[in-house]
């Protein structure tokens, strides 16, 4: 909470500080506020494995490469790709999805 409640921190000091202590969620809010939008996504999935995270994190920063790259890395697991095609449709032409398997 108080990271998303104050801006009275070095960001960069807490990000070394959630990295040091594997502190992924925050480490995920934190990469997205500085802008390192792919490599929060990457975290949530490789790290929290949370597909409805990645989900919501690519709808609220609306970025193609993102949902590329989503796309890209969970197109192997079909519980991944089920749930793609289901909340995909207003931001990514499904058929993206679908050429990718």
């Amino acid at each position: 909470p108080f990271l998303k409640c104050s801006d009275n921190y070095p960001i960069q000091e807490a990000l070394d500080v959630c990295q040091s202590n594997n502190l992924y969620p925050e480490m995920v809010f934190l990469l997205g506020r500085i802008g390192n939008t792919r490599e929060a996504l990457q975290i949530i999935i490789e790290k929290l494995d949370d597909i409805n995270q990645a989900i919501n994190f690519c709808q609220e920063h609306n970025d193609m490469e993102l949902w590329t790259d989503l796309i890209k890395q969970t197109v192997d697991k079909p519980e991944c790709v089920t749930l793609l095609l289901k909340r995909i449709g207003n931001y990514v032409d499904p058929r993206m999805l679908i050429q990718n398997i």
